[in-house]
């Protein structure tokens, strides 16, 4: 069904001007969806409280920011920085009103310039995001020894080192696989001009790690999230499909594995309604 932009126009203002509750809505219109065959990527971002701390002290994210492209000398470690948003708590989180860090990974030679809010918009290549908390079964704390990331610093430093949807998802695949995930369920979209990806995600209930899932939205349909976790049954042969190596020994650990048709149901397994 193509959506006349028109329509997609009303969506975004409606969106714009309901605030009831405090949570982020987002969607996607394919090129194969639209009425001019181009990429639309839809978030309200109905958050509260003050922004992140960008990647310098003197930048938050509470507005509308462009984060400049910038090179690195070797050796060079990125910090990584709390979210008052994630749900979880952190000791002593306020400092002169600066976040302190949660880690620092490695950082790479060149970042690409991109614009943030309370989470990354659009970096200078054209690579899109959008983000929806959801509740999920498992809201682990931060811990410093295994679970540094939230969401938004995921989608940060995806648009500062990717070109496409697919580079992103694997990107933010490998920090929490790496580094571990705290707080809130959430969904990312990371869209370009022709192909969209969704990625849900959720702490692991230890002191480490963190499950997610990701697909690609096929081009001719439209993705729409609220708050609550949507891919569904994972086919292990389809490409446009991928799920951490944990989800599944995870689940039937704290008997939450949900089948369909015979096929490990992220969503019904992970998803807290």
């Amino acid at each position: 069904m193509m959506i006349p932009d028109k329509i997609i126009l009303l969506l975004l203002l409606i969106a714009g001007f309901i605030q009831i509750s405090s949570g982020c809505t987002i969607f996607v219109v394919t090129p194969g969806a639209s009425e001019d065959g181009k990429m639309y990527v839809g978030h309200t971002n109905d958050g509260y409280g003050p922004g992140l701390v960008g990647p310098s002290p003197d930048e938050e994210f509470s507005k509308l920011v462009y984060i400049p492209a910038k090179d690195y000398p070797k050796g060079a470690m990125r910090t990584v920085s709390y979210d008052t948003k994630s749900g979880g708590d952190i000791a002593g989180e306020w400092t002169r009103g600066i976040l302190p860090p949660t880690g620092f990974i490695p950082e790479i030679s060149h970042t690409h310039g991109y614009l943030a809010s309370a989470y990354a918009i659009m970096n200078e290549e054209g690579l899109m995001c959008s983000e929806a908390t959801d509740y999920a079964k498992t809201n682990p704390e931060y811990d410093p020894k295994g679970r540094i990331f939230y969401s938004s610093e995921l989608s940060n430093i995806a648009l500062e080192r990717c070109k496409t949807p697919r580079e992103a998802i694997s990107t933010v695949a490998e920090l929490i696989d790496s580094y571990g995930y705290y707080g809130y369920g959430e969904t990312l979209v990371f869209a370009n001009g022709t192909e969209a990806w969704i990625m849900e995600m959720c702490g692991a209930p230890d002191w480490t790690g963190g499950i997610w899932a990701a697909q690609k939205v096929k081009d001719g349909e439209v993705f729409a999230g609220g708050n609550i976790f949507r891919i569904g049954p994972i086919d292990p042969t389809n490409p446009d499909q991928m799920i951490s190596e944990n989800a599944k020994e995870i689940a039937e650990q704290n008997g939450w594995t949900v089948e369909e048709n015979g096929r490990f149901n992220f969503a019904n397994t992970y998803s807290a309604g």
